[in-house]
């Protein structure tokens, strides 16, 4: 493969080229590898340090057709990937913004191209650095949003700010990752590029008070501040829940998907999707097993009525539950068309509300079948809640009674926060599972959730009406209630 450099000294340029034309030439690491590139770190005897390769590949490496299109025009316009990242690092560097140095750059045939940085001895990303001593972590916090000042001071704004691509060293943050860098030409611009870390830092865990250290950093504020620098604050707060929704949505829209860990299935029931670690003979196995559960009637089958059929299988040394919603009516079938089959409402609620981090057991597989396009049948696989207490059945000498309006309180918050509303919040729909000696309540009957842009006063009272209404009052005496609903 033929290797076109456009910037870069001679003896970095022999030293990466033999590499590639021989990988024992030099010793490398790969530090992130995706469809589209590969990042490496690369140690060549002839340059005496390390340095950063990395290897955008060719538009054909794309894998949908739009894809390839998008990336063969930007080509020919000169507007690749490689090309926009090259000439941000070369303009922030010259405007005073920590960035890697960059050494050398190159087009290769067939569409690839090559970005060469120094490495940076000791770095890791701002997302591994989160977990030391709270005092270093306060500063770190502080200096990360003094370099996004230093960023939107020269004039730019970044694009994709989050806690991977920003490396902490043995000196300073740098910014990496630059593809999407642009001028800053409106003031939303830099609230949005706050945001969008202030985002990734909650989704990394950070508390409200450790995150307005970023951001109070990050625009320039004093201890002492007036209304206006109060409004860009929840401005920012604001543009985060924005961000946090659209990548929560983004997340649960690939889940219908095959690639990032699901994978289309087809069987004797009809055509879905599945966890890539649950097998297809699996999913065959559950549903005939399922199928075998209602036919005989057994202790197998949890219920069978006109609504549906759920049951209890064996698969290897797993107990499952697996779930068919009956749909007897036209009317019900005919809107079943615009918003999905059951199983296929409970496969993306599951996962969704799992993006959100609310507990909610875990749909694996799950089939529909369609004729003339309109939704006849539908099964989901579930993993199984068997052994977890069930919230209806707790009794007031139950050892999670005491400290459950703790647990519930932060679900039905999680649960706001994120706008997700699930359409029958009942006690009998609450499970109280462990995980690593934590209780987490999770949620069955799935198929009701809803994700939305914005939760209405009604849709907030509806969820905590319907969850009080169902709680056994020795459970959960009055007062404990009332602190509850107020919070």
């Amino acid at each position: 493969m033929k290797t076109r450099w456009i910037a870069g000294e001679e003896t970095l340029r022999r030293g990466v080229e033999a590499f590639l034309d021989n990988p024992s030439a030099g010793r490398s690491q790969v530090l992130s590898e995706s469809d589209y590139r590969r990042t490496l770190r690369l140690d060549l005897p002839a340059l005496g340090q390390p340095v950063v390769v990395k290897e955008y590949r060719p538009a054909a490496a794309r894998s949908t057709f739009a894809g390839r299109a998008i990336a063969r025009l930007r080509g020919w316009l000169g507007h690749t990937s490689a090309e926009r990242e090259w000439k941000a690092l070369t303009q922030l560097r010259e405007a005073g913004v920590p960035v890697p140095e960059p050494l050398a750059m190159a087009q290769r045939s067939g569409g690839g191209a090559l970005v060469v940085t120094r490495f940076v001895t000791g770095a890791q990303t701002l997302g591994c650095r989160l977990d030391g001593d709270p005092f270093e972590k306060h500063r770190l916090l502080r200096n990360v949003g003094e370099l996004v000042r230093t960023l939107h001071r020269a004039g730019y704004v970044h694009g994709d700010l989050h806690v991977g691509n920003i490396l902490v060293g043995e000196k300073e943050p740098l910014l990496i990752d630059l593809q999407r860098v642009r001028r800053l030409e409106r003031a939303g611009d830099r609230i949005r590029d706050i945001a969008f870390l202030d985002f990734s830092l909650h989704h990394a865990g950070q508390t409200r008070t450790n995150r307005m250290r970023h951001r109070i950093a990050a625009l320039g504020l004093g201890p002492s501040r007036i209304a206006a620098e109060r409004r860009l604050l929840r401005e920012v707060g604001r543009a985060s829940q924005s961000r946090a929704l659209d990548y929560y949505d983004g997340r649960t829209r690939r889940t219908l998907r095959a690639g990032e860990g699901f994978c289309s299935v087809g069987c004797d029931e009809g055509r879905g999707m599945r966890v890539a670690a649950f097998p297809t003979s699996h999913v065959q196995e559950a549903l005939t097993a399922h199928r075998r559960a209602v036919a005989q009637a057994g202790p197998a089958l949890l219920k069978c009525d006109h609504r549906s059929n759920v049951s209890r299988v064996e698969v290897g040394d797993r107990s499952l539950v697996v779930k068919e919603v009956v749909k007897t009516s036209v009317r019900k079938r005919l809107a079943d068309v615009l918003r999905g089959s059951p199983g296929r409402r409970a496969w993306v609620a599951g996962h969704g509300l799992l993006i959100r981090g609310i507990g909610a057991t875990r749909p694996l597989a799950f089939v529909e079948r369609r004729k003339r396009g309109i939704p006849v049948s539908s099964l989901v696989v579930l993993e199984d809640l068997g052994k977890a207490p069930r919230l209806a059945d707790l009794g007031p000498d139950d050892r999670h009674t005491p400290d459950l309006p703790k647990h519930l309180l932060g679900l039905l918050l999680q649960l706001h926060r994120t706008c997700a509303l699930h359409g029958d919040l009942q006690a009998i729909h609450v499970y109280l599972a462990s995980d690593a000696g934590s209780t987490i309540p999770t949620l069955i009957d799935l198929e009701g959730v809803r994700f939305m842009r914005r939760l209405h006063d009604r849709h907030r009272i509806q969820m905590l009406a319907e969850l009080n209404a169902t709680i056994a009052d020795e459970v959960m005496p009055a007062r404990a209630r009332r602190e509850l609903l107020d919070r």
